[in-house]
């Protein structure tokens, strides 16, 4: 989603760095949680709740008119 956000204008250089920044720590707490070697049903609830809300708040920006400048 974020690619596709940027390549299409759609997202801004500081909504991509935010979005990236959000990613690797969603990416981080997977490696967290998994340091065990499963995921329980707490850890997958919370893990589908981070993925939701960032495809939310990605959708928002994609679509909130602001677009990337091309100089």
């Amino acid at each position: 989603r974020v690619q596709a956000g940027w390549r299409s204008g759609k997202l801004t250089p500081r909504e991509m760095r935010y979005f990236e920044i959000e990613q690797k720590i969603c990416h981080h707490e997977k490696r967290r949680m998994l340091r065990d070697g499963k995921l329980d049903r707490c850890e997958k609830r919370k893990l589908h709740r981070m993925k939701k809300h960032s495809n939310r708040d990605i959708w928002r920006e994609k679509h909130d008119g602001e677009r990337r400048r091309n100089w």
